[in-house]
């Protein structure tokens, strides 16, 4: 598991302070580069920039843990997109000054809060929680159970995805009064290995030999159907 998969979009940080200089280039009237971030991408940028959180990993699940102040459950969100990435975003809006009031000092942040994480190939996005107390929001991503070795099988399939395709000619026996005179045929093994692509199906597999020659066919697995971004539902403590 890729550690630094799980800290978020680093390219899109590390490029944050670039992004910033390009926006304020544009927002000054300099329009020579029309290729720069959209606005939403900055906005974003800043959001995640700003947004601090931990991840742990536990022998059963993924950990994380975002500061969110002064947000209600029903202000953030907890959804997976393009099947692996987990995005967490809320927002706080300045309170309405009232008649009278007016403020003399703000320091504490509003607008914007959204982390992103790359979820490792292990994370259960079927099963997550999120649970939001004093604060700080708790996601919790649970892994899938580590999948169980296969055995060879009579079409011999290794490590999941290796076809190997075996067997042996022996010579014949001479007989008495015979002799070979000349010998060029192959004899001895005969094998070759093929690294199987993720969408073939190991449980369809046939093979059929004619004219001595093999043919080993293995049918493809359907196409996955797209999935749809989730939204958890955060808990109040």
């Amino acid at each position: 598991m890729d550690i630094g998969s799980l800290m978020g979009f680093d390219p899109l940080l590390r490029n944050l302070h670039y992004i910033l200089e390009a926006t304020d280039d544009n927002t000054t009237g300099n329009k020579s580069n029309n290729s720069g971030p959209s606005r939403a991408y900055v906005r974003d940028a800043r959001a995640m920039a700003a947004t601090p959180a931990d991840v742990k990993e536990c022998p059963n699940s993924y950990v994380f843990i975002v500061d969110m102040p002064g947000l209600k459950s029903g202000d953030i969100k907890v959804q997976v997109e393009r099947d692996n990435v987990l995005v967490i975003s809320g927002k706080r809006n300045r309170e309405e000054e009232k008649e009278g009031v007016k403020y003399v000092r703000m320091e504490r942040r509003m607008g914007k809060f959204m982390k992103k994480f790359a979820l490792p190939e292990d994370a259960n996005t079927d099963k997550i929680s999120a649970i939001c107390q004093d604060g700080v929001l708790t996601v919790t991503v649970e892994k899938l159970p580590p999948p169980e070795p296969k055995k060879p099988k009579t079409i011999q399939v290794e490590r999941d995805n290796v076809l190997v395709i075996s067997g042996k000619r022996n010579r014949e026996e001479e007989k008495e009064g015979v002799k070979y005179v000349r010998m060029e045929r192959r004899m001895g093994k005969f094998m070759k290995k093929f690294a199987l692509p993720e969408d073939a199906n190991t449980d369809k597999i046939s093979a059929i030999c004619q004219d001595g020659v093999l043919t080993v066919t293995v049918e493809k697995l359907p196409p996955p159907e797209p999935k749809k971004p989730k939204t958890i539902q955060v808990q109040v403590a």
